[in-house]
């Protein structure tokens, strides 16, 4: 019965062809139980009269995407434009394997719709910035930097890091500050101003490091370089300073006084004032 079924035939009103009668759909409400049309003329049928409909509405009828006859082409909605398949990202679920739309047209729509849904929960969108050739857009600076001033990575697509060497600088000292002394740069800030920006032991140099017991961990204050390394050579060992004072002692300088050495009477005793929570409890 099925060899005799695939045997048979029937004439198709739309392409007007005699065709197998497995190429016509069911339709109970024929003699033969089988539609006028053969599948192919009732698919390009039904999509010329939704076109027809649509466009009765006044809406915008968009060519339907798919393969030329060549298998190698295929048309993008958006575009309107016949493109070769590598310009098409790769989508299995779709017949010919291939997505629905180019990959330029794909990428519009993405941010297109991710700003969208950014305007949807109240959240800001930055202007998309046509950078010139040779340079990257830093969103933490929002300045335009040329390739020179970026770090290179494999990680990232355009091969270079998500925030100029500028940037990632400030970042590290930051994030060095917090992780180390959980301090913040407010808090150095502070420091500062209440040592009038000089040595908490010379007060001659600026200070431009953070002293803290290296057992405790505790911020004793900012120092210069020179005097940090001073501490750090003594091992933070008072006994080695008073060493070093009574041997100092014994070769008293001579010649008139320095005009730094006038500073120890003007820089009052430290006074740091609150700082961070982390510092707080790391203290």
């Amino acid at each position: 019965m099925d060899a005799e079924r695939k045997a048979a035939v029937k004439y198709c009103r739309g392409c007007e062809q005699s065709k197998p009668v497995i190429s016509f759909g069911v339709d109970r409400s024929k003699a033969d139980g089988l539609a006028l049309r053969c599948r192919s003329c009732t698919l390009a049928h039904a999509r010329e009269d939704h076109r027809r409909r649509r466009e009765a509405q006044g809406a915008v009828v968009r060519p339907r995407p798919g393969r030329e006859n060549n298998g190698v082409d295929k048309l993008c909605p958006d575009c309107g434009t016949v493109k070769p398949l590598g310009e098409f990202g790769r989508n299995k679920a779709l017949q010919d394997g291939h997505s629905f739309y180019c990959k330029e047209c794909a990428r519009l729509r993405s941010n297109r719709l991710y700003r969208e849904r950014a305007v949807q929960q109240g959240r800001a969108v930055r202007e998309r910035t046509e950078v010139p050739e040779g340079t990257k857009w830093c969103p933490t600076c929002r300045t335009v930097v040329p390739h020179a001033g970026w770090h290179k990575t494999a990680r990232s697509a355009d091969g270079f890091a998500s925030a100029c060497k500028a940037c990632r600088k400030v970042r590290g000292a930051r994030d060095h500050l917090k992780r180390t002394y959980g301090l913040t740069p407010e808090d150095v800030e502070r420091m500062l101003l209440a040592q009038r920006r000089l040595c908490g032991i010379c007060r001659r140099r600026p200070a431009a490091h953070v002293d803290h017991d290296h057992r405790s961990g505790a911020v004793r204050g900012m120092l210069c370089f020179l005097c940090n390394v001073l501490l750090g050579h003594a091992e933070d060992d008072v006994r080695v300073l008073v060493a070093a004072v009574g041997y100092l002692e014994r070769f008293p300088s001579v010649g008139p006084p320095r005009a730094a050495d006038a500073r120890w009477r003007e820089v009052p005793t430290l006074m740091v004032g609150p700082l961070s929570a982390d510092w707080e409890r790391r203290n």
